[in-house]
Parts: C-alpha cells; structure tokens; sequence
C-alpha cells in the first residue's frame, strides 16, 4: 500500500500497483502541502510504502520504486 501524508491529521492510502508514478505522486503531496496545509501540520512532502509481510513503513525515493529509511511499527 501506499500512504500519501495528508497532515499530522490524516493520511491516504492507496493501492500500490506496479509501474505507478512514485515522482508525480511526490509531487501532488508536496504541491497539497504547500497549498493547502498549515506549515505546523505537514508531516511529510513524500509518498510512503506500507509493507504488510515486514510490518514496516519505507520512504519512496523514485519512480524505480526503491525505498528508503524502513521504519519498523508494530502495532500494540
């Protein structure tokens, strides 16, 4: 899956299909965040892949797919 940052508020998730443009994603979040988001409110200006089978999170760093920065959450 893929989580768009809307704010520290909400975020949306999307369905990660193959071949989906990471960089325009990218760049509608950070064009959102500068518009219409209150500076103190933006959690982050990238797109974030959820894997389910490591139960982590990954910065997206291109339209390649790779990611960066896993972050391991484990929900309590």
């Amino acid at each position: 899956m893929l989580v768009l940052p809307s704010s520290i508020h909400e975020v949306i998730i999307m369905r990660w299909e193959n071949g989906a443009e990471y960089d325009e994603i990218t760049e509608i979040v950070k064009e959102i965040n500068q518009k219409e988001v209150m500076p103190e409110d933006v959690l982050l200006d990238s797109v974030c892949f959820y894997c389910r089978k490591d139960d982590s999170f990954c910065r997206v760093t291109g339209n390649d797919g790779k990611e960066e920065g896993c972050i391991e959450y484990h929900a309590m």
